[in-house]
């Protein structure tokens, strides 16, 4: 009964190929306004993924982990501790569903989930500095976990955001090579070729044009509000002050008010527009000789009088011609047809 425990077994992990294949997840609990912290670590990257909750549940930690499975993927085998939301059934049933090993680790054997442990030690150092700065610990956590996946790994010798994604986060963080752009053999020329098809597709459904609208010019501005008794332009002119591409940026001349608007949300309006009501109802001016020429007093041989002589003339030579003749129908004939 006094004698020394024996040593430990010798480590048997096997080392993971691929990013997020295997993750560790375990809280940290205590936080400050009764919170707990969700920690989920890449076997593989050491990639730290935290997800702050008030009384964590099985739930909670479900819905926690779609988050991150729609970021990174569906990992293969998930390591935690015998906490009581791991132990759960909603848990294990959601890990069946998706087809991921959930290991739960030897009681009372942290060693078991070491890689999350670990990194637990980082973040509570840094949540208690920002307790005794009196800072916003969140926001001072997010902002550790940037400059921790910049920074290459002493095993590794990369840092957990380019093994996983093969690239750099852009950080404050100095660094020799600027962080570019990373694409599958020939994803980018597709990617180019698909959208300018779709884009001369809409421009031409849509009949697009450039903005010939220019600081200066009198608009009118369409009725977002519109009615089924109101026009499709508000009856107020406005002056454009300032043309940025398709946005526009407009002053109304009666209230002075400022408004920004697509191109298309927006007509100019030219000096003849002021006849397009008479033209839609209708009713076009007339010339304006012939408006003075009948304003004149009408006499024998006047303008007036010969245009009226003209069409009687021509009235007639219409009624002249022959004519087919029509009879009542024979169901009519006991009736008095008055004409």
């Amino acid at each position: 009964m006094m004698a020394k425990p024996d040593p430990p077994c010798p480590m048997a992990r096997r080392l993971p190929t691929l990013p997020w294949q295997d993750v560790a997840m375990d809280f940290i609990e205590g936080l400050p306004q009764d919170y707990s912290l969700l920690v989920v670590v890449c076997y593989t990257t050491r990639y730290t993924m935290v997800e702050p909750m008030k009384h964590p549940t099985s739930s909670m930690v479900v819905m926690a982990l779609l988050k991150m499975f729609s970021k990174f993927g569906i990992p293969q085998s998930i390591t935690t501790d015998n906490g009581p939301q791991f132990r759960a059934a909603e848990l294990a049933k959601f890990c069946n569903s998706y087809n991921i090993h959930l290991n739960l680790t030897t009681p009372y054997w942290p060693e078991r989930n070491g890689a999350v442990e670990r990194q637990n030690r980082n973040l509570k150092k840094r949540i208690k500095i920002s307790v005794a700065q009196e800072t916003d610990w969140k926001r001072d956590l997010y902002e550790y976990l940037l400059f921790y996946h910049s920074t290459p790994q002493e095993t590794t010798g990369l840092s957990p955001a380019k093994m996983m994604f093969n690239r750099e986060l852009i950080s404050y963080l100095p660094t020799i090579q600027d962080p570019k752009r990373v694409f599958f053999e020939g994803a980018e020329e597709r990617d180019a070729l698909t959208k300018e098809r779709k884009k001369q597709y809409a421009n031409t459904n849509r009949h697009a044009k450039e903005n010939d609208l220019v600081a200066g010019d009198t608009v009118l501005m369409r009725n977002l509000k519109l009615g089924s008794t109101q026009p499709n332009f508000r009856p107020e002119e406005f002056e454009v002050i300032d043309a940025n591409g398709s946005e526009l940026e407009v002053r109304s001349r009666e209230t002075g008010k400022e408004y920004k608007r697509n191109r298309t949300h927006l007509k100019k309006l030219s000096s003849h527009d002021s006849s397009d009501v008479d033209i839609q109802s209708g009713l076009q001016p007339l010339p304006l000789d012939v408006v003075d020429d009948c304003r004149e007093p009408i006499s024998n041989g006047s303008h007036c009088e010969q245009e009226q002589t003209s069409f009687e003339v021509v009235q007639q030579e219409e009624d002249s011609r022959p004519r087919r003749k029509r009879n009542a129908p024979g169901r009519y004939k006991d009736f008095h047809v008055y004409q």
